[in-house]
């Protein structure tokens, strides 16, 4: 195991009771370039025009050196670029000035906050209105959060206790980026699950994964990626795995696809 990181040669660093060794530098290249394809991913701010080989790139060539500085960007900087035609460069720009209007939820999603995946950035965007607000958060008022323990209240405070994000914040603010929670992530209307726990198994037919979630988390419920005594509903699509075996152990309530069609026609009336 090397003791520096063989790009940048920062000082590796382990945190207790965990195995991965990570550097700390928050300039190193290699970790500049992959906050920005992260920030650019699908669950994030989905720019799809701007995958690993542009990202790559648009540093090499300087036009970058965060994921903020992709509203900067003109179309005649990206059509300079090897191998980019005018109209692929249009498409880019086009999706850039499409993700600044993204969801709250995925907006801190795609900050890259340690610990902090799609459905912990959800549960903010529902506490909190705007990215500001998030950063005003005491430590102590995040741990509170239903949803939110310890480590992931510790990583958000210290992510946003950093001068240097709020300043990304700041730019991303400038270029444009919706920093505020959008009506449609707002629930409305009754919310007949509200306070029960879902999950998808397997491969639905009707829906993907994620517009699955969607349609219970607007009707109150959360979606959760694990199985555990306190689900109240596990929906199994075909080869579905080790999550509808848990569920049969604990007792959990499982559903067909069928059966959770029939589930939300009911509440819907």
């Amino acid at each position: 195991m090397p003791s520096e990181c063989p790009v940048c040669g920062s000082k590796l660093e382990r945190e207790e009771d965990e195995a991965a060794w990570r550097c700390e530098n928050a300039a190193c290249p290699a970790q500049v370039e992959r906050r920005i394809e992260h920030f650019c991913g699908r669950d994030a701010m989905d720019i799809r025009g701007a995958g690993p080989a542009v990202v790559q790139q648009l540093l090499k060539e300087e036009l970058i050196k965060d994921y903020a500085d992709l509203y900067t960007l003109k179309q005649s900087d990206v059509a300079d670029l090897e191998r980019k035609a005018e109209k692929s460069a249009q498409n880019l720009i086009a999706q850039i000035a499409d993700s600044r209007g993204r969801t709250l939820g995925r907006l801190l999603f795609a900050l890259g906050i340690r610990h902090v995946g799609v459905h912990v950035a959800e549960i903010l965007a529902a506490r909190y209105k705007d990215v500001w607000a998030v950063t005003e958060a005491s430590e102590e008022e995040l741990t509170a959060i239903d949803g939110i323990g310890p480590t992931v209240a510790h990583s958000i405070f210290h992510f946003f206790a950093n001068k240097t994000s709020l300043k990304l914040i700041d730019k991303l603010e400038k270029g444009g980026v919706n920093l505020k929670r959008l009506k449609e992530e707002e629930p409305s209307g009754d919310q007949p699950f509200a306070g029960q726990t879902f999950v998808f198994t397997g491969e639905l037919t009707g829906y993907g994964r994620k517009e699955a979630e969607d349609i219970v988390k607007k009707m109150g419920a959360k979606a959760s990626g694990s199985v555990s005594k306190l689900t109240n509903y596990v929906v199994a699509g075909e080869a579905a795995g080790s999550k509808l075996k848990k569920a049969k152990d604990l007792g959990v309530k499982v559903l067909t696809e069928d059966e959770f069609n029939e589930l939300i026609k009911k509440h819907k009336k």
